[in-house]
């Protein structure tokens, strides 16, 4: 893997990371800051899975694992519908694709990536009281 689908995949998994913590912070179906701020981080992981795609068509068939259309389609439904997303469908992708996303994309990068790559700590996301 090159140095730039490298980095596209670790800055795919701190803007997952990001969504994650915020959607844990705000109650984005009544705060349009929160919701704001998830949607952009959501949107921006889409946006590095099609810059990948765009930068090495074989890599997503060398990784099956990721859900590449939908990654790049959710992407699109935030943009170009902003308004109109579904709260709930937010919470879906936040609680339960997000999670999986991350650890797919930690599996790809393997355990050398984690200890050579930048230094960050993770961002956990924070319980709602």
């Amino acid at each position: 893997m090159d140095d730039e689908i490298r980095d596209r995949l670790m800055l795919a998994r701190t803007c997952a990371e990001q969504a994650i913590a915020a959607g844990a912070r705000f109650d984005y179906a009544r705060d349009a800051l929160g919701m704001a701020a998830v949607a952009h981080s959501i949107e921006q992981v889409g946006e590095q899975f099609v810059a990948i795609e765009r930068q090495d068509r074989d890599f997503p068939v060398a990784h099956p694992e990721i859900p590449w259309r939908h990654v790049q389609a959710t992407r699109h439904r935030i943009v170009h519908g902003y308004e109109k997303m579904d709260h709930d469908v937010i919470r879906g992708i936040i609680e339960i694709h997000l999670p999986e996303l991350l650890r797919q994309i930690d599996r790809i990068l393997g355990p050398s990536d984690e200890a050579d790559g930048p230094q960050r700590p993770r961002v956990r996301a924070a319980r709602r009281s």
